[in-house]
């Protein structure tokens, strides 16, 4: 069962290995309240970014996606908001998707109205023509970084797109700590960790991004691709193919 990784592929080891990633063939990749007392406010990022313009913030369209007062969209890069599952999206269940409505309230609470700075990596536009961007904002002499803090409240998961890596290991340390402390979507059954053991259920969840978690038996390289076996048979267990051009 391969795992073809097109354009979302984070890897991170702390005794098992998460794959975050779309399964190609079995799912494709693509181009979806207050904080607890207990929960700290993320540092701005250190990872470096190109310094972009200083906007107002007028609109939330969705968890991850922002609009601005000269009407440009910005997608919050890194960020993955939760969406209804497979089969759910298309009903009427779909617009009170508790985990989605949760991260759009975050997002509209840490944002709308406010003065945002914008921040690029290499890449600065998706195909749609929207802005990848991290988000700051700055309010009584404290600086924000709103993926970062979405991300550590339990409203997002973290992601990648080739050229968009930029603040990736920070995300993942966040939402590994939100994660272990059941934040958020980590509560929901919807989002949590699956088995790369698992095959037939891996399979059930063609098309949708999951975070699949298991041991790595066996690394392959050719000329294109890595291979990152879970299991002795290639064939029939879940391996992750990461093209090389984005390893």
């Amino acid at each position: 069962m391969k795992a073809f990784v097109v354009r979302r592929v984070i890897l991170s080891a702390a005794g098992a290995l998460g794959v975050f990633a779309g399964l190609l063939g079995v799912a494709r990749a693509d181009d979806t309240p207050a904080p607890p007392a207990e929960t700290a406010t993320p540092p701005a990022t250190r990872c470096t970014l190109q310094p972009g313009p200083t906007r107002a913030a007028s609109r939330v369209i969705d968890g991850e996606t922002i609009e601005l007062d000269d009407k440009t969209q910005v997608r919050l890069i890194g960020a993955l908001a939760p969406r209804p599952p497979l089969g759910l999206a298309e009903t009427s269940a779909a617009a009170e998707w508790k985990p989605e409505a949760e991260a759009r309230a975050a997002l509209h609470e840490l944002v709308a109205g406010r003065t945002v700075e914008l921040a690029f990596g290499a890449r600065q536009k998706d195909r749609y023509g929207r802005m990848l961007a991290h988000v700051f904002t700055v309010e009584g002499g404290v600086r924000t970084w709103v993926q970062g803090e979405i991300v550590a409240r339990g409203h997002a998961r973290a992601y990648g797109l080739p050229q968009s890596f930029e603040c990736a290991a920070e995300l993942v340390a966040l939402e590994m700590q939100a994660r272990e402390a059941g934040l958020g979507l980590w509560a929901d059954a919807n989002y949590a960790p699956r088995r790369a053991g698992d095959v037939p259920g891996l399979r059930r969840l063609g098309g949708s991004y999951q975070l699949v978690v298991g041991k790595i038996l066996e690394a392959r390289q050719t000329k294109s691709v890595l291979y990152l076996n879970f299991g002795p048979g290639r064939a029939r267990d879940f391996s992750g193919v990461v093209p090389l051009a984005h390893a």
